[in-house]
């Protein structure tokens, strides 16, 4: 391809979904999730106080540090790490507890398969005094930046933060999207601002990250809760529109083709029993149904079900917008093009080439390519169709995200 050539990128993309910051007439209370070493999940209401500043000057103090950048943010999703209760002298100690808990994180499938579709950013907050408040035990009082605490709503375990502080350092790195606050302690813990994007736990508890990955199922994956409290209730609501809960049972699913009636029958990947619609989600006991017996969003220490799998690799593509890495432009007739995808880890990409319409078949999967191969003198219209072939989605609509 010769200079003057247009090039257009044919890929399937995502609907931005912008991050909103909580506003001016946010609710005083709010409802979070509160995690307990057993794997339980339950739903607190607590004070949330958005009226917290930090000074340019302090703002200015702190710095950003590089985890993993994958590519521009407009085609990855930003995550950002902030650091409470950790004086200028445990920054470092603060980085290696971010790496270790994002290695974690990104250990847990589907996270593992698509880490390189985040961008991964450390705020180094420093806090004048070591640890967080009520940590270890209630009335210890700390100063530090974000004013994290746990027993919070009285809760032993709840760990909340000053949310508009969070965000306010949270804006020193390049793009934010989900905010990540990691609280100087070893106590299990944390909180799950679902509305906010903002999730809290302790760095130094090496079970935290699985608050993180469920929270991210939230916020990411769009998946409701799955647990009950045994308490007898009755759901009483409309069919819910997230995909892992629904009122439907397992024949009205499969008579209806709605839900999750795809995965119907199969064995679960989480380790027990089969997919079915399982009593007992959205804090209800009865009336609303779930994909698996156990799953993530139904204790921490689990793994996701396929359906809420297949949900979250949706959500990934539409999300960070991979594949809307190139837009027409011209190319010169020599050098190297490069589609900027991210490394997948166990899958690969499909790349199809066209040369104005013809197949240029030597370049079938590909992601970088030489143009001077082409040879070509007299310009055309370079095209690739991009995709990634999975057995994890079934949903057509879905696939055409990937």
């Amino acid at each position: 391809m010769i200079a003057g050539g247009a090039l257009a990128l044919l890929a399937v993309g995502g609907i931005s979904t912008g991050v909103a910051a909580a506003g001016a007439d946010a609710p005083q209370t709010e409802s979070v999730e509160d995690f307990a070493p057993s794997g339980k999940i339950s739903r607190a209401t607590v004070r949330v106080d958005d009226s917290g500043t930090v000074s340019s000057t302090k703002l200015a103090q702190s710095t950003v540090t590089e985890i993993q950048r994958t590519g521009p943010s407009k085609n990855r999703i930003d995550v950002v790490f902030l650091g409470d209760g950790y004086t200028a002298a445990e920054q470092e100690a603060y980085l290696a507890q971010v790496r270790a808990r994002w290695a974690q994180l990104t250990a847990i499938s589907p996270y593992s398969r698509y880490k390189n579709f985040f961008n991964v950013w450390a705020v180094n907050v420093v806090s004048p005094d070591s640890g967080v408040d009520n940590d270890p035990s209630l009335g210890i009082d700390r100063d530090t930046a974000l004013d994290s605490y746990f027993f919070c709503s009285g809760i032993e375990r709840l760990l909340c933060v000053a949310t508009a502080k969070a965000r306010a350092y949270a804006t020193r790195a390049p793009e934010v999207d989900h905010m990540l606050v990691i609280a100087n302690s070893t106590k299990y813990g944390g909180a799950g601002y679902w509305d906010r994007d903002l999730v809290t736990f302790s760095g130094g508890n090496q079970f935290s990250a699985e608050i993180v990955a469920h929270e991210l199922g939230h916020s990411i994956g769009q998946l409701h809760d799955e647990y009950d409290y045994a308490d007898g209730t009755v759901y009483s609501g409309k069919e819910p529109t997230q995909i892992n809960v629904s009122t439907l049972t397992e024949a009205t699913q499969l008579a209806t083709q709605s839900k999750w009636w795809r995965w119907m029958g199969e064995a679960s990947i989480t380790g027990f029993e089969r997919i079915s619609a399982w009593e007992g989600a959205v804090y209800a006991q009865f009336g609303v149904y779930r994909p698996s017996w156990g799953s993530l969003m139904r204790y921490v220490n689990w793994p996701f079900d396929q359906v809420q799998r297949e949900a979250m690799t949706g959500k990934f593509f539409e999300l960070s917008k991979v594949l809307e890495t190139n837009n027409d432009s011209t190319l010169p007739s020599t050098g190297t093009l490069d589609l900027g995808l991210p490394t997948l880890a166990g899958a690969s990409w499909t790349t199809r080439w066209t040369l104005d319409g013809s197949p240029i078949s030597q370049w079938d999967d590909r992601t970088v390519v030489d143009l001077s191969e082409l040879g070509l003198t007299n310009g055309g219209r370079l095209a690739v169709e991009m995709s990634q072939a999975t057995t994890w989605v079934r949903d057509p609509a879905i696939l055409e995200r990937l």
